[in-house]
């Protein structure tokens, strides 16, 4: 009885050192994983190589150096890099103040439809066809979501000599990412309480039209080469990228649009954002 109780006992002990060896052995190994992640150049080839320690990272600097890298597409790189690093990956902190591009991800399996449970502190989330068919997503309250009436190649509505997004109703605050090339003024951003193109149109030329509140974001004649950044809409306030532009008190919900003169080469996604 006395061998078998000092069997187990010894069994448990070298238990305990492998874990420890292997905790270790990760530990040592969080700064090699950390530089493949981000691709390092030539120089750091050899000291990747070498297998010596890098850098020492602490544990509250890891949600930090993740989130310059955090991406729906790297996930899976990441959790197979290291443990230690797929854990913070999966912690909402790291993800806090990040802008999440979920255009070109096709979720596929229960861990990969669950990621958008780790944006709750993200600061924005672009818009994709996925998040339509993830029951899960639709049914939380957690984040509101938005998209034009035409997510397609070419979602423009053609009304006389204007090119118009126009969005299905939504709740404001409203965020949208916009990326344009070519983006020739008059531009107008707009929330209407009714859906009538016609009245935009002449709202976009200057005559009065009630239910419509908006700005000129971009002046007639102005040229602007490249636009990268975000518009938002709040029940007093457009801004549409350094500029802003206040409202009076608009409706609850309604309904947002852009009016151009010419079509611009690129593409304004919406964004859902933590309720």
């Amino acid at each position: 009885m006395g061998q078998k109780k000092k069997r187990v006992q010894t069994g448990e002990k070298k238990r305990k050192k492998k874990n420890t060896e292997k905790a270790k052995d990760e530990e040592e190994d969080v700064d090699h994983c950390l530089l493949r992640l981000f691709e390092p150049h030539d120089e750091l080839v050899a000291a990747l190589h070498s297998g010596s320690p890098l850098f020492a990272v602490g544990s509250d600097d890891l949600e930090t150096i993740l989130s310059y890298i955090l991406a729906p597409q790297v996930m899976s790189a990441i959790c197979a890099a290291n443990r230690r690093l797929c854990k913070k990956a999966w912690n909402e902190d790291a993800w806090a103040g990040t802008i999440v591009n979920s255009t070109s991800i096709q979720p596929a399996g229960r861990l990969a439809f669950s990621h958008f449970r780790l944006w709750g502190r993200a600061l924005a989330i672009l818009n994709s066809q996925w998040q339509w068919r993830c029951v899960n997503l639709l049914l939380s309250k957690k984040y509101s979501m938005w998209r034009w009436c035409l997510p397609t190649s070419d979602p423009f509505f053609a009304i006389g000599d204007k090119l118009l997004l126009i969005s299905r109703s939504v709740c404001a605050p409203v965020l949208m990412h916009i990326h344009l090339q070519n983006l020739r003024g008059p531009v107008h951003l707009a929330f209407t309480t009714r859906l009538n193109l016609g009245a935009m149109v002449a709202w976009s030329k200057g005559r009065t039209r009630k239910g419509i509140f908006g700005a000129c974001v971009v002046p007639s004649g102005q040229v602007i080469a490249s636009v990268v950044g975000f518009a938002t809409m709040s029940s007093t306030k457009i801004t549409f990228g350094n500029n802003a532009w206040d409202l009076p008190a608009i409706a609850a919900a309604g309904f947002v649009v852009l009016v151009f003169s010419h079509q611009p080469d690129g593409c304004v996604t919406p964004c859902w954002m933590p309720a």
